[in-house]
């Protein structure tokens, strides 16, 4: 019996709906684009140049946040030796002080030195800065030395209320005692002669009985009156 011929059903191809993306076939290539503001590493000497460059800028962040965490003053404990025999610095003389230490701080971080003969009395080889033989080196670290402990010894920086408090019954008995034993200013501007040497000669017993609470006073103003120059001005004790 002949065969019966039956034509096959042709396949229904369903649509492509794309293959889910996960990692890329070895045929596939991923374009990046770049725009032109945009540099592209090409060689390690340029990643260390660039993590180079991040730590240059994280410590120089660092150091800026060091300052302004300097400028937060803390408490201190109130030094009672600074306060009665000290000379604490007036805003003037601080001011002056921190211009000088920043001077002598940038002339030895910048300034190249070599070996020179220094001026002064001792005269011989020194180490000089390059651009100017006769300033020895040494000179500036001396100086740089002197400023720092002169702002040191004559600054004290924030106290507690209380201490403030006590600083305050120490002033207002010490003004009692010394403007009842000083003078009056018509007895300073007195053109009687024989006035004036009797006012010298008691102004100089007074120095001598009361010239350490002066001192303990003036100092005691400026501590409470960091920020005013005439803090350690005391004629307003001498009356009228």
């Amino acid at each position: 019996m002949p065969m019966e011929y039956k034509p096959r059903k042709k396949k229904q191809l369903k649509p492509k709906l794309g293959r889910k993306r996960g990692r890329p076939r070895k045929d596939e290539y991923i374009e990046i684009e770049v725009s032109p503001g945009e540099q592209v590493i090409q060689s390690t000497d340029e990643l260390e140049a660039i993590k180079r460059n991040i730590d240059m800028l994280q410590k120089q962040l660092a150091n800026l946040t060091g300052v302004e965490a300097a400028k937060v003053e803390t408490i201190q404990d109130l030094d009672d030796t600074k306060v009665k025999r000290g000379n604490i610095l007036s805003i003037d003389k601080r001011n002056n002080l921190e211009h000088d230490i920043k001077k002598y701080e940038s002339m030895l971080r910048d300034k190249e030195t070599s070996l020179g003969r220094a001026a002064g009395s001792g005269g011989g080889l020194a180490e000089c800065f390059t651009n100017n033989r006769r300033i020895d080196k040494g000179l500036v670290y001396n100086k740089l030395a002197r400023a720092k402990k002169a702002l040191s010894d004559g600054t004290v920086g924030r106290i507690s209320a209380s201490d403030q408090q006590k600083l305050g019954r120490r002033k207002n008995e010490i003004e009692r005692i010394l403007k009842d034993t000083l003078p009056s200013l018509s007895d300073c501007n007195s053109s009687d002669n024989s006035k004036t040497d009797e006012l010298a000669h008691y102004l100089i017993a007074h120095g001598k009985k009361y010239g350490r609470m002066e001192v303990e006073l003036k100092n005691i103003n400026k501590i409470l009156e960091p920020e005013n120059p005439m803090a350690g001005d005391l004629r307003y004790l001498w009356r009228k």
